[in-house]
């Protein structure tokens, strides 16, 4: 457990991600300095495919197996899509250790 009082994340839900989707992370074009890979994948967009527009996910969740509940699983699906085992993951934009103590 951290100091917020939260453990065992991982697995409850897939994570939305700023990026957009592209089957091959390392293509050229892809950020380097982990900042969100945004737009439309030039691949996709050439072949038409269905999967244009879609959002990367990341984790796993509850729903899947355990393949899934790691945190190196990639996968995608389109931002219309409302799932219960699809969520966002509250995040703290200060320094880890600046929070005032109680």
């Amino acid at each position: 457990m951290n100091r917020w009082g939260l453990a065992e994340l991982l697995g409850e839900l897939y994570e939305w991600c700023e990026d957009g989707w592209h089957p091959n992370p390392v293509q050229e074009g892809c950020s380097e300095d982990g900042e969100p890979w945004r737009g439309e994948d030039g691949e996709l967009v050439r072949r038409e495919s269905g999967q244009r527009g879609w959002t990367l996910i990341r984790g796993g969740s509850w729903f899947h197996g355990p393949p899934t509940c790691r945190a190196a699983f990639r996968g995608a699906d389109s931002p219309s899509f409302d799932f219960n085992f699809y969520g966002l993951r509250p995040c703290c934009p200060s320094f880890p250790g600046s929070l005032p103590r109680s």
